[in-house]
């Protein structure tokens, strides 16, 4: 097995509004709004009358490495960091939308795929899971457009498999 190196990691302050809707959370980060039935509407998110939590986290990125979710998975379980959460990213990109340029995944929050329809893209891989991230700004021939991913002409969250790779350019939410 390849040894990877340790990444950076960056502190980030975060807020987590717990009297929103998952859709007021998501559209607060700059996404479009959640399609009704949709797979992102399923990550859970719990909404009740406490009040807001402010927790820092750790952006961690591989410095140019290729990664797999593996590897920051053993790399926070080595080191005594906790995966960072589907309601980390949705609070991350909110309170900081400079961070929106960046592809940022939480590894956190899965939503299995086995048992879904076949005909559905995200459940051909079987036994696999799948995370949310935030997509980051487009390159085209290594030169960064400045909008971000826009999907229709919105912002988009995106779906990927847990047990795929990531690009190098990728920051992991970790916490403490």
């Amino acid at each position: 097995m390849e040894q990877i190196m340790p990444p950076t990691l960056v502190e980030v302050t975060i807020t987590i509004k717990r009297r929103l809707s998952h859709n007021e959370r998501v559209m607060a980060g700059g996404w479009g709004p959640l399609q009704s039935g949709g797979r992102l509407e399923r990550f859970p998110i719990a909404v009740d009358s406490r009040d807001d939590e402010t927790r820092r986290i750790y952006l961690a990125h591989f410095n140019d490495q290729d990664v797999s979710s593996d590897n920051v998975v053993n790399y926070a379980l080595e080191t005594g960091y906790a995966l960072g959460e589907h309601e980390d990213l949705l609070a991350c990109v909110a309170d900081h939308p400079e961070l929106r340029a960046l592809p940022i995944a939480q590894l956190g929050t899965t939503l299995p795929t086995v048992d879904e329809d076949p005909k559905d893209l995200w459940s051909r891989v079987p036994n696999d899971r799948l995370v949310t991230a935030n997509s980051g700004d487009i390159y085209v021939d290594g030169v960064r457009r400045l909008e971000p991913t826009y999907w229709f002409g919105e912002q988009r969250m995106s779906l990927n498999w847990m047990d795929s790779g990531w690009i190098r350019s990728c920051r992991f939410i970790l916490k403490k």
